[in-house]
């Protein structure tokens, strides 16, 4: 079955897999997010996530995990539990979860797991799973519908470190560790028809030219709390206006994915890419036009 990237740009994955049970009638899978590690594949589909080998076939699948990554020869796995908080904390209960039998099995059913530790979110569900090799660090999103943040955990001790930051607009994008796991970075969604200043059904209204403000990139000092925010800005023409206004890709700013230790690479929403460099400045202007057309996969 074909498999339809979706998030910083559409596109097809370019191996066929099996399909998870009760998923074989579908026209393709979708998924948020495709990881490469060995003869591995990782997807985080919109439904569940697994893992499949190098020839697509499907060695594990979980439908409550939202993401899934590997440490140490192991699957960790953040899994949407929806409970209250421990010592009756206000905020909702997720878990990590990570594998206790080997990777390289055929049947999905065979993979066991443990509990590694419970995690408390102010709100909403456990969304992305990142884990920082070098800090020993691992970060959980969450996601509500009007705001979003992240929590982080230590792989060592199997403790939460502290509720973690949260900003007021929701983002279905990624946060990311920098490669010495000193940073973690993400960015924030501008308002929805971000190149006009109209209220009433702004879409399809065209933008009066100027600079506008796409969104923010946030970066996170992890050893002392510090976050600093970039804003984000591109300058357009007079009536500029979108192919698709109403399609929300046009309001996102996706990533970052790091390059190296101090540069980064962030999808604008016309589908191409900037590369970023730190430390960032507090103003941010692309340097070129933003186009007003995305490539679309049609089903």
């Amino acid at each position: 079955m074909r498999v339809k990237l979706i998030g910083e740009r559409e596109s097809w994955l370019d191996l066929d897999v099996d399909a998870p049970a009760g998923m074989e009638t579908k026209s393709h899978l979708t998924a948020w997010r495709v990881r490469r590690r060995g003869t591995l594949v990782l997807l985080k589909l919109v439904q569940g996530s697994g893992v499949w080998n190098e020839d697509g076939r499907l060695l594990a699948f979980f439908r409550k995990v939202s993401d899934l990554e590997i440490s140490d020869g192991r699957l960790v796995l953040l899994s949407n539990e929806f409970g209250p908080c421990a010592g009756g904390a206000r905020g909702v209960r997720h878990s990590i979860k990570e594998s206790t039998t080997p990777l390289q099995v055929t049947d999905g059913q065979s993979v066991g797991v443990a509990q590694m530790l419970d995690l408390c979110v102010p709100t909403g569900g456990a969304n992305y799973l990142e884990i920082s090799a070098a800090a020993r660090l691992g970060l959980a999103s969450w996601l509500d519908q009007s705001e979003w943040g992240y929590v982080l955990f230590n792989l060592d001790s199997k403790l939460q470190l502290g509720p973690g930051p949260t900003w007021k607009r929701p983002t279905i994008a990624p946060a990311a560790f920098s490669p010495d796991g000193r940073l973690v970075v993400s960015c924030q969604h501008e308002r929805a028809a971000w190149w006009n200043d109209e209220t009433d059904d702004p879409s399809e209204v065209p933008s009066p030219g100027g600079r506008r403000r796409l969104g923010t990139v946030s970066t996170h000092t992890v050893s002392t709390g510090e976050i600093r925010e970039s804003e984000f800005f591109v300058d357009l023409p007079a009536g500029w206006l979108p192919d698709r206004p109403y399609n929300s890709e046009w309001y996102r700013v996706w990533g970052p994915e790091f390059i190296d230790e101090r540069s980064l690479r962030v999808w604008l929403p016309d589908g191409t890419s900037e590369t970023l460099a730190l430390p960032l400045p507090e103003s941010v202007v692309l340097s070129r036009p933003l186009g007003n057309q995305r490539t679309w996969l049609e089903p």
